[in-house]
């Protein structure tokens, strides 16, 4: 009050909240100055955000999971966009497989990776409506940056990634 200036005012603010029976709990407090002629007012609106603050936790650890088995994992996997065929996250075994470094990849589409002669075979199957139990992809050639042709087995799975709906 005698500076006229706030860290808090208008802003929401995480801070612990201590119920009757002295346990703490996560709380989010918004305060709001009003004035009514020479008068001052604060209204504060404090919530609960235990529940998003597990919520928050949970995406943590899940992610942490799938990085741990995605980023680790020995064999190539990428995640892909759908709706684009756009590479949206590909693992270090892909970019040691395939010799393309990780931006490269970003700027890709899964067709790119195909020799010219797979790609319409590549479109007439993922136009196919499966059932989402579907994934096996069978066997696929494949081009590597050097232009060699490998053989590759595919073993796909819907997901929604980065909010898009996308296939790893």
């Amino acid at each position: 009050l005698a500076t006229g200036e706030s860290r808090v005012l208008g802003k929401r603010v995480e801070v612990d909240g201590r119920r009757k029976d002295g346990t703490e709990f996560p709380v989010e407090i918004r305060i709001e100055e009003a004035r009514l002629g020479k008068e001052r007012f604060f209204a504060a609106a404090v919530r609960d955000v235990s529940e998003r603050k597990q919520w928050e936790e949970a995406l943590r650890d899940s992610e942490g999971s799938f990085r741990l088995l995605f980023a680790g994992n020995p064999q190539p996997m990428w995640v892909h966009d759908i709706e684009t065929l756009k590479f949206l996250e590909v693992n270090e075994a892909a970019i040691s497989r395939y010799g393309y470094s990780r931006d490269e990849f970003m700027r890709m589409r899964i067709t790119d990776i195909r020799p010219e002669e797979e790609v319409p075979r590549l479109k007439e199957y993922l136009d196919r409506d499966f059932s989402p139990l579907h994934r096996a992809a069978g066997t696929w050639k494949h081009r590597r940056k050097d232009g060699s042709i490998i053989d590759v087995e595919i073993i796909r799975h819907d997901m929604e990634f980065a909010g898009r709906k996308a296939r790893l």
